[in-house]
């Protein structure tokens, strides 16, 4: 089953991060938002192991948001550069709704920045809030 990816703008990410979002009826809403830039080459060819992820993983619902659109974001989500990857757990209709960061690498990839087992584990991390 291919999980398709979904461009969205600020205004989608300032709903998900704050619960705004459909619930499935078996359970929480969890989402993964990668944000990237045009002009970087680790966002580019982190492209492929973000669709790979998203195949993986049918349940989760991925989005991905060009900083170019609006640079401010960094500071609002506070985070430094690109990419970036949050994990967003919505746990029901007026649950919380909890905001995990990838973790920076201890070796980055070259090519990537990120690996598949840098998504691998924010997405244990944001499953374990269940």
């Amino acid at each position: 089953m291919n999980n398709p990816i979904m461009k969205i703008n600020s205004t989608a990410i300032k709903k998900i991060m704050s619960g705004h979002v459909r619930l499935p009826e078996d359970g929480p809403c969890i989402s993964l938002i990668k944000i990237y830039g045009n002009k970087c080459k680790y966002c580019l060819n982190l492209k492929e192991t973000y669709e790979k992820v998203a195949s993986s993983n049918p349940d989760i619902n991925f989005f991905v948001f060009d900083i170019d659109e609006e640079v401010g974001i960094q500071k609002k989500l506070d985070f430094n550069g690109v990419p970036m990857v949050f994990g967003v757990i919505t746990l029901g209709k007026y649950g919380p709704t909890i905001v995990e960061r990838i973790e920076e690498p201890t070796k980055a990839n070259p090519l990537t920045w990120y690996v598949e087992d840098d998504f691998t584990k924010l997405i244990s991390k944001v499953r374990d809030n269940v």
